[in-house]
């Protein structure tokens, strides 16, 4: 809250008092706690969170892959997949073995 100039006794100053800034030490470290609590309690909420959805996802797959158009369509990606992961490893392979391990120095 900033009110400009207040003057009671003929003296001029500046006024910019804030309930949010003016906290005493003591008080400030309450808040800390308190702060530290709920964000504790938000981490396991949003812990909690992802493993319902990882399960449900699981779920899901799982029944996809009990059909046998999932089962089709599974065989199809492994089919995509596998070529670009064997030349990605051939890639790695040919660039790490040009280095000889001692701070990425030429061999």
């Amino acid at each position: 809250m900033k009110l400009g100039v207040v003057s009671a006794d003929g003296s001029k100053f500046a006024a910019n008092a804030s309930k949010h800034r003016s906290v005493r030490y003591g008080r400030a470290g309450e808040l800390i706690e308190q702060l530290r609590l709920e964000i504790a309690a938000l981490m396991e909420r949003a812990g909690t969170a992802v493993k319902e959805a990882r399960a449900d996802w699981l779920r899901e797959m799982a029944t996809k892959l009990d059909s046998e158009e999932g089962r089709a369509l599974y065989r199809q990606r492994q089919q995509t997949v596998e070529p670009v992961l064997s030349a990605r490893s051939l890639i790695d392979g040919a660039v790490f073995g040009l280095f000889d391990g001692r701070c990425g120095a030429l061999g």
